[in-house]
């Protein structure tokens, strides 16, 4: 029997989603600032700068840049910005050079405290990696598998085949006006934003995202009874990548890299953003392969591998509201008024609930808040949380904090959390398949007869007739990867 072979071509993709790092240094403050009294409020963005794939690793480098709010030895508030750079690598058996990788990193908790002539900062950031690329493999092909005295299992599906990737960004400009019941601002001290995806869509050579840049702003105002406010909001955004190999099976994940935020005239404040963008775009293809033979006139020496594949989706974000409450420790003076709340939020567990999943996280929270003899003071507390969210259980799941807000005053405050939740999952699909085929005369060839037998529960129907190198056809009204029913009574017949 001669044997032929064809390629057989799928996506393979790998996701890492449950990397993290330490990132963390000192910075001497800016020329002419003074001495920190204590920091007020600290924000940080992560950028991925190069990503390479080796054997059983990938490699990252990026930069925090962290911007921090503080109120010197004179009780004067200040801000300037800094940055750490960082570099990480994870191990999988899995990796090798021939796959793209595709990296985003998002601060899960940032802090800052004063050092020797300075101030020291860190941040611990989540990495998501994703590695894709095609495989192959060389299969026997199904015209070249023929006798009537040869049984072999055939099956025809359709493959997904990686058709582009890339990592690119996009750079976002808005004017946002302040809201009339806010005080005018005479300068931004601090800013943090994420982005949401909304709709996709690919057209020929290119491929069109909409979204939201939700972006919050620490700022001071003019009003000296309270010179720090706190203004949130939302800036929509459609963008256009040029993608020759554009096609409708895309996934798409941003992040935001880096954020410039300055006001010129006390109300109008123009935002800029630069969003890290990686992208998929799967194309799909119908495939026809043999998985298994065997004979009752022949011994068949057989090589089989398993091709794994897999594509990733995008999930339709959910948003949660929650309630937590909030103790200022008793070393702190009470609250008069909160000034401003800023937090991270950072996923710990998930349980099946029914058609739901229970989701435990940790709030990293950041307060700052008036003191009632005008002092200012800040506290950073991490508080459980818990939420349901309609996502699969091996999904990847983002939780980003859309709004904090506080209510009462003293030392017990309650907060109302707007959570943002953004999944992602795998679709695996995984098929054997005939690399390798030769036949010989069996030594001991299958007697004709009938067999009755009790399925044992582990099998399918073509694991019963190959394994009495029956014909397989007595079973072509039922599901040849169905599995039997424990006790379940067949009669096989083999001619």
């Amino acid at each position: 029997m001669d044997i032929i072979k064809e390629t057989i071509t799928a996506e393979k993709c790998i996701r890492i989603g449950d990397a993290q790092a330490l990132v963390e240094g000192t910075a001497k403050l800016p020329e002419g600032f003074r001495e920190i009294g204590g920091v007020l409020e600290t924000s940080a963005v992560c950028e991925v700068l190069s990503q390479t794939a080796a054997q059983g690793s990938i490699g990252l480098e990026g930069k925090v840049r962290f911007s921090i709010v503080y109120i010197d030895k004179e009780g004067e508030i200040r801000a300037f910005e800094s940055e750490c750079s960082f570099i990480h690598r994870a191990e999988d058996e899995r990796v090798c050079p021939e796959m793209q990788v595709l990296a985003s990193a998002n601060i899960c908790e940032c802090m800052a405290k004063a050092a020797d002539e300075g101030v020291f900062m860190r941040a611990l950031i989540g990495i998501d990696m994703i590695c894709v690329m095609n495989e192959e493999l060389m299969a026997v092909t199904e015209s070249s598998v023929t006798g009537k005295n040869i049984e072999k299992l055939v099956v025809r599906e359709k493959l997904p085949r990686l058709a582009a990737c890339g990592n690119t960004k996009l750079y976002i400009t808005d004017e946002v006006e302040l809201p009339q019941n806010l005080p005018v601002c005479s300068e931004v001290l601090l800013s943090r934003a994420y982005a949401v995806l909304g709709k996709t869509h690919a057209e020929e050579g290119k491929l069109i995202l909409e979204g939201d840049i939700r972006f919050f702003i620490l700022y001071r105002a003019a009003d000296k009874n309270a010179p720090l406010r706190f203004f949130s909001g939302t800036m929509p955004f459609g963008e256009i990548i040029q993608e020759d190999a554009a096609c409708e099976e895309l996934f798409a994940r941003l992040q935001v890299e880096r954020l410039g935020v300055s006001c010129e005239n006390g109300n109008t404040f123009i935002v800029s953003a630069v969003l890290g963008v990686h992208y998929i775009c799967t194309e799909w293809h119908e495939a026809s392969f043999v998985s298994d033979v065997y004979s009752p006139l022949f011994d068949c020496e057989t090589e089989q591998q398993q091709l794994s594949c897999g594509i990733l989706k995008n999930s339709r974000p959910e948003k949660r509201i929650i309630r937590l409450p909030l103790h200022i420790p008793d070393s702190y003076p009470e609250a008069a008024r909160v000034l401003s709340a800023l937090g991270h939020a950072q996923l710990t567990a998930m349980e099946k609930k029914g058609d739901k999943c229970e989701l435990t996280g940790v709030l990293s929270l950041s307060l700052c808040y008036a003191t009632a003899d005008a002092g200012i003071r800040n506290i950073r507390q991490n508080i459980p949380f818990e939420c349901e969210a309609a996502v699969p259980m091996d999904a990847d799941v983002q939780i980003m904090v859309e709004v904090i807000e506080t209510e009462g005053a003293g030392y017990e405050l309650d907060l109302k959390l707007s959570l943002f939740i953004d999944a992602s999952e795998t679709v695996k699909n995984e098929s054997c398949i005939l690399t390798d085929l030769s036949l010989s005369p069996a030594k001991e060839p299958a007697e004709p007869g009938i067999i009755v037998y009790y399925a044992g529960g582990e099998e399918t129907f073509w694991d019963i007739a190959k394994a009495f190198r029956a014909d397989a056809a007595q079973f072509m009204k039922e599901d040849y990867f169905a599995h039997v029913p424990a006790g379940k009574k067949l009669l096989i017949i083999r001619h």
